[in-house]
């Protein structure tokens, strides 16, 4: 009797020691939860804090910005530049006149004829130097050949007092001395259409791109006298 009591006794405690330690336990997690919210509740709100503090943008940011804009801008010209689509009938006026200028300074320099044709039914141009190579003359390229863009036309072409031409192939010469056949380029928006800009060239290399359609202006006498001196 005395063991089964102590047993029963033993009993007794161990199920009124059970539901404490549930107890127990369930409170520790409740208060580990509430400490977990509590600190995720704690760093969203420094997040908030730091954002609400920081509205604007450090030095270094805005450097790299600044940069990425920079080689952004610089690839668009780039590509401006390329395609002669976005060229107006002044544009491709004004670099045809450069184009007629840098092949003259190149003869003078390398006191050689420089040729520069013109293709009128392809809208093309460019300019070379004939050189000789193991007894076979070749072309040496000294500006690249060019196609204008499809909004604009070589519309005519006329060397000295000769016919305005519009069609087929032409040569001029550029030479050693500075001087060059008078030349007239008419450009417009297409074959045949409205003349937009002339560009002149004149025998002593007096380079002019005008609006319209233009004659050449008599050359001043002191340009030609005083040529060598120029150049």
């Amino acid at each position: 009797r005395i063991s089964f009591a102590a047993t029963m006794r033993g009993n007794n405690r161990f199920v009124a020691v059970a539901p404490t330690r549930r107890k127990a336990g369930r409170e520790k997690m409740q208060t580990s939860c509430l400490r977990g919210k509590t600190r995720i509740r704690n760093g969203l709100a420094a997040k908030r804090s730091n954002l609400s503090l920081r509205r604007g943008l450090t030095l270094i940011e805005l450097g790299v910005v600044m940069a990425v804009m920079g080689i952004i801008l610089t690839v668009l010209v780039s590509l401006y530049r390329q395609f002669s689509v976005f060229k107006s009938t002044q544009d491709e006026a004004t670099m045809l006149r450069d184009a007629l200028l840098f092949s003259r300074s190149t003869a003078i320099r390398s006191n050689d004829i420089i040729y520069v044709a013109f293709d009128l039914d392809e809208e093309k141009y460019h300019s070379y130097r004939k050189v000789r190579e193991q007894d076979e003359i070749k072309e040496k390229e000294v500006i690249k050949e060019r196609s204008l863009s499809a909004a604009n036309s070589l519309v005519a072409v006329q060397v000295g007092s000769s016919n305005r031409q519009d069609r087929g192939k032409l040569v001029v010469k550029m030479y050693p001395d500075g001087s060059s056949d008078e030349l007239m380029i008419f450009l417009g928006p297409g074959p045949g259409a409205d003349i937009k800009y002339t560009v002149l060239f004149s025998r002593y290399g007096k380079a002019e791109a005008a609006k319209g359609e233009k004659e050449p202006a008599r050359e001043d006498s002191t340009y030609k006298e005083n040529l060598e001196d120029w150049q």
